[in-house]
């Protein structure tokens, strides 16, 4: 994995994910189909079944796909989504139930995720467009007023089933349509089949997939490094296993927008329409192909810390974020399915702990802190966790900033979280870098260092010995950290 990072640094390329699969059941063959142009990208099914079952699935497949596109296609001009979108007046046809479930899913998906995600961007990715094909430079404070009108709109399904024109903002399903379609073929294809073994579907790297029992062997989802094209599914960051559920990709890649001489992000924030500064790429595993596409593009669209916060909360998902470095930030139980190329060592883990201490003082700040591993080499192989967005404050932890801040500004404005209370803290490690290789053994120093205005400057160190021994080490700080301690956990 060392020489795939350093291709994909050295080309400086934006992050974007591929997904492959396969399947190790024993009873039946796995039939394959592949068809191009659809939805605009590339459609595949797989079928363990027989010969005749296989291909009816197929044509199952492919209507449902049809007939979903002729509803949801932002491309073409007599969809439902165009011919709704271009209403000025009222309309008397009926609004279809496709439509309308997906709307309501979008709007139950805004108010849960708040404003990283909205259907309601049909315009304000329209004057992008004009942008970019008049090559006139952006104006932020235009394209801000549109998404802001959009996101505070009234006009709700009501309005919608009734006819009427919606003078706020268009439709846009592109965050979302793509895995509502998937789970509607797979629904199609258990109904014309329905003693069919396993179906895998995969449309543009979006995939679903079930099996009909628990005992034949999970689908192995193959997750391609970013950055780095390669159709042949070889070169691998690993590998989810899903039995029945979805795998889904949202991320920076070759689609950014060229206008005069700069480049924006095509991921924009539903906040303000504005492309997402340091965006990273999400690869999300859930029960649904329709929730793991929202999820995927909405974690896109939040800080890192902000993302994983939100995921972390809800053990149902798992997320893994990728930035354009290479970083990896891995949501509590991504390695529950997914297995790194990088190494077979998957079941150490560690906890730190930390406690800041109280201070009866009038002005009390709470401290800015990092804890960080090194190697021998003094390199920093894993920030542990970041605590204060703030520049100013941060850099006052000299020996972090040294090493890590000053170089990384990304880290403080996506990465870090707020400062915390007087309290003691828990950070679990997995043995993994920064781009989630599993580290060798031997020699490295978990470090803790805080500030705090108004208040003073404190750095702990504790050296460990990473491999099959056990350890236990606590360090007394004296003023800014209470305590800090190291201990690893038995394997798995």
């Amino acid at each position: 994995m060392k020489f795939l990072r350093s291709i994909v640094m050295g080309l400086n390329l934006v992050c974007a994910l591929s997904v492959w699969a396969s399947a190790a059941h024993a009873l039946e063959p796995t039939h394959r189909f592949s068809h191009s142009n659809a939805l605009g990208t590339s459609l595949t099914v797989l079928v363990r079944g027989s010969d005749t079952d296989a291909a009816r699935i197929d044509q199952a497949v492919i209507r449902e796909v049809a007939r979903l596109e002729q509803v949801f296609s932002s491309y073409r001009e007599d969809s439902e989504l165009s011919q709704i979108n271009r209403r000025d007046t009222q309309s008397e046809p009926p609004v279809s139930d496709d439509f309308l479930t997906l709307v309501s899913l979008c709007e139950q998906w805004q108010s849960a995720l708040k404003k990283a995600f909205s259907c309601r961007m049909g315009r304000v990715i329209e004057r992008w467009n004009e942008y970019e094909a008049s090559q006139e430079r952006p104006d932020r404070i235009s394209i801000r007023a549109i998404a802001r009108q959009a996101h505070q709109s009234a006009y709700t399904s009501t309005e919608l089933t009734a006819g009427l024109p919606n003078p706020d903002y268009d439709w846009s399903f592109g965050a979302i349509a793509k895995g509502f379609i998937l789970d509607k073929a797979l629904s199609a294809a258990r109904k014309a089949v329905p003693g069919v073994e396993a179906i895998g579907l995969d449309i543009g790297g979006d995939t679903r997939y079930w099996q009909s029992s628990e005992a034949g062997a999970p689908w192995s989802v193959s997750v391609a490094v970013p950055g780095l094209p390669d159709d042949s599914g070889t070169l691998t960051l690993g590998t989810v296993q899903v039995r029945s559920g979805a795998v889904a990709y949202s991320g920076n890649d070759s689609r950014a927008r060229k206008i005069q001489r700069s480049e924006y992000g095509h991921i924009l924030t539903p906040r303000d329409g504005w492309p997402k500064a340091n965006a990273v790429s999400a690869v999300v595993v859930a029960d649904s192909a329709t929730t793991a596409d929202v999820l995927a593009t909405a974690l896109t669209a939040m800080d890192v810390s902000v993302a994983l916060d939100w995921i972390n909360e809800r053990d149902e998902y798992a997320a893994l974020l990728i930035d354009a470095d290479g970083r990896q930030y891995a949501s509590n139980n991504w390695y529950q399915t997914f297995t790194s190329s990088a190494s077979a060592a998957e079941s150490f883990m560690a906890r730190i702990q930390f406690e800041i201490p109280t201070f009866d003082v009038a002005e009390y700040r709470q401290p800015y802190l990092a804890i960080w591993v090194e190697n021998d080499q003094r390199e920093v192989v894993k920030n542990l966790l970041i605590l204060g967005q703030s520049e100013q404050w941060m850099e006052k932890n000299r020996t972090w900033w040294r090493v890590q801040g000053r170089d990384y500004p990304q880290l403080l404005q996506g990465v870090a979280r707020t400062t915390r209370r007087p309290g003691t803290y828990d950070v679990i490690w997995n043995g993994r870098d920064e781009f989630g290789d599993v580290l060798p053994s031997g020699n490295y120093t978990v470090y803790a260092e805080a500030v705090r205005e108004h208040g003073g400057h404190e750095k702990l160190a504790i050296r460990i010995k990473l491999g099959e021994k056990l350890e236990s080490i606590t360090k007394k700080g004296k003023s800014e950290i209470a305590s800090f301690s190291y201990e690893s956990l038995p394997k798995r």
